[in-house]
């Protein structure tokens, strides 16, 4: 828990109870649904209100701890923000793989989305098809 709570500290935010325990969830699960997480919590934590679950999200979300993922037909995923990498996202079983890539290839990408002369707000990239255990 002490690598959760340094984390917390580093970002200026309080380490409590919850909010450890909600980076210790996501950390465990690598990416995890919005209902599996407070699932979760709710059998940690009994007492805890969706409402106290969902600000910690927002704050964590806010510092750039975490990272809400933006998947095709799923509710809300989370992961602990890392650095550049791709999400594989198989269509079958749903399981979401990171895979990072080289450097070079996100600046490429972030050039040509710069000569477009659009501004992106929010920068990820998923790809969709079978796992290996799917194909």
């Amino acid at each position: 828990m002490q690598y959760y709570e340094d984390i917390l500290k580093r970002n200026n935010l309080k380490a409590t109870q919850q909010r450890m325990q909600i980076l210790k969830i996501i950390d465990r699960f690598g990416h995890i649904s919005i209902e599996t997480l407070i699932a979760h919590l709710k059998d940690m934590h009994s007492t805890v209100s969706l409402n106290t679950i969902y600000v910690n999200l927002e704050a964590l979300k806010k510092e750039n701890i975490i990272t809400e993922l933006a998947i095709q037909n799923k509710k809300k995923h989370f992961e602990i923000t890392k650095d550049k990498h791709i999400h594989l996202i198989c269509n079958k079983c749903d399981s979401i793989l990171d895979k990072f890539i080289d450097e070079k290839f996100f600046n490429i990408v972030e050039n040509e989305i710069n000569n477009t002369g659009f501004k992106p707000t929010r920068k990820d990239l998923s790809v969709y098809g079978l796992c290996e255990s799917c194909k």
